[in-house]
């Protein structure tokens, strides 16, 4: 696969810098919600009032099209666990379902912190004690840096089984035969928040097994590392116009979670082109 994707990319085309249709391969998807949207659906970032979430728990963040979900101990997913390091109960958390924050990732601490804080209801948006089902401690985890369980460090919140799924979904083909002109983002890297968490900004570079569509079909190669996407997760998450009807299993670098993540089109994605990027630093 990787000597098919070379030979692939030979001959790669650029682009302008413009906002563009695309699809994101699961590779891209998995890339944007592990860096820069789960860790805004972290109870502590809320606690700390960094979230780009902050005082929505409950209100409506993204396209009705989209449901997130993380799930530890979820039977034939790769990252299941019975039991978190802080000896409490995997389990299911609803963290976006049909375009609504309606849960956190938390551990032990961070639930009966948030709980006793005289400020907990402008950090989340709801009374904490009425909204406990959405922020159990099923995520208190010692990871180490990509290898397993570090016991000697303290437990903090880690995702498990993170499952991205969407409403009325559509195969590949069918996502493609909706863009007359547009890219396909096969891979990302570097790809990180800018301008603090807090306001949802992000960028990333493609790096390969991207095309251009044309007529509902993919065409020439996007040459690779000329191109950097520059954009909001708002923006990503709130220009949905499709989600694909199966999940392909993700595991990132240095990371200990899985993100099961589809395909996903959108009407529109900023892009720039790395020579305009570099000169308007």
């Amino acid at each position: 696969m990787a000597v098919k994707s070379a030979l692939h990319s030979v001959g790669g085309k650029e682009i302008e810098s413009d906002s563009y249709p695309v699809i994101l391969s699961p590779q891209a998807v998995a890339d944007i919600v592990n860096n820069v949207l789960i860790p805004s659906l972290r109870l502590d970032i809320f606690y700390a009032g960094n979230s780009t979430y902050q005082g929505k728990l409950g209100e409506k963040i993204t396209s009705e099209l989209l449901s997130i979900y993380d799930n530890g101990s979820g039977k034939g997913l790769a990252a299941s666990k019975g039991i978190t390091c802080e000896g409490l109960p995997t389990g299911k958390t609803e963290l976006i379902t049909n375009g609504r924050l309606t849960g956190l990732l938390s551990n032990d601490y961070e639930t009966k912190r948030i709980l006793r804080d005289e400020k907990a209801q402008d950090k989340l948006g709801v009374d904490p004690l009425a909204w406990q089902a959405a922020i159990v401690p099923r995520n208190g985890f010692r990871f180490g840096q990509g290898g397993g369980r570090n016991h000697a460090s303290l437990p903090s919140i880690s995702p498990t089984n993170v499952v991205i799924e969407g409403q009325n979904p559509h195969t590949l083909e069918e996502l493609l035969q909706k863009i007359t002109r547009g890219i396909y983002v096969g891979r990302i890297w570097y790809t990180y928040p800018i301008n603090g968490l807090k306001a949802g900004d992000f960028t990333a570079t493609i790096v390969g097994d991207s095309y251009l569509i044309e007529d509902g079909k993919l065409s020439n190669p996007l040459k690779p590392n000329t191109v950097r996407i520059n954009d909001t997760i708002h923006s990503v998450f709130n220009h949905l116009t499709g989600v694909e009807n199966r999940q392909t299993g993700v595991v990132l670098w240095a990371a200990d979670e899985v993100i099961y993540a589809p395909h996903l089109a959108l009407s529109q994605l900023k892009m720039s082109r790395i020579a305009d990027f570099v000169q308007s630093l």
